[in-house]
C-alpha cells in the first residue's frame, strides 16, 4: 500500500469530475485508489502501485511549476506513463511535446478555398424561396406533385 500527499491546489482537476481521472488510472494499472482530502492511498500489485505513485508525483511537479493542469491532461499523463515509465511529463507538457503537426489535406475541397459559383447561389436561393426560407424543399403528394403549404379555407 502506497500513500501520497498532494497539495490542495488543483486537486479537483487531478481527481476529475466524480473521480473520473482516478477511475481511469485504476483501470489502466489495475489498482484501487482511495482519497481523503489531499491524501491518496493506492493498493494493488507493488509494481503498479509505484507506477501510480509516479503519475501523481509528476502531476504534482507540473502543478508546482505553474502548469495549468486540465482534465484531459491527467488522462494523457497516465496513458503516457503507463506506456513509458521513463518519460518526464515536464518534457511533454512544458516543452511542447503535445503539439500536433498539421496534417496535409485529404480532399481537394480542403486544399483550395471554397468558391461558390453564381449558379450554385441562385439554385440555393430558389430552393430557399420555394420552401419558405427554411432551406427545405416543399413536400410532395402521393402522385409526385407539390403540396402547397398555404392554408385552405
Amino acid at each position: 500500500m502506497k500513500k501520497i500527499a498532494l497539495s490542495e491546489e488543483g486537486i479537483e482537476t487531478v481527481y476529475g469530475a466524480r473521480d473520473a481521472n482516478l477511475k481511469h488510472i485504476e483501470s489502466l494499472l489495475n489498482v484501487e485508489i482511495r482519497t481523503q482530502g489531499g491524501e491518496i492511498t493506492i493498493e494493488g500489485d507493488p509494481k503498479d502501485e509505484l507506477r501510480a505513485q509516479l503519475i501523481f508525483k509528476q502531476l504534482q511537479d507540473l502543478m508546482d511549476e505553474g502548469y495549468p493542469l486540465a482534465n484531459g491532461d491527467v488522462k494523457t499523463a497516465a496513458q503516457l506513463l503507463v506506456e513509458n515509465a521513463d518519460l518526464d511529463l515536464r518534457d511533454y507538457f512544458l516543452k511542447g511535446g503535445q503539439r500536433q503537426v498539421d496534417a496535409p489535406p485529404r480532399h481537394a475541397e480542403e486544399r483550395q478555398p471554397a468558391q461558390v459559383s453564381r449558379r450554385d447561389r441562385s439554385v440555393r436561393h430558389r430552393l430557399r424561396r420555394r420552401s419558405g426560407g427554411h432551406g427545405q424543399d416543399l413536400p410532395r403528394d402521393g402522385a409526385g406533385g407539390r403540396v402547397s403549404c398555404s392554408r385552405r379555407r
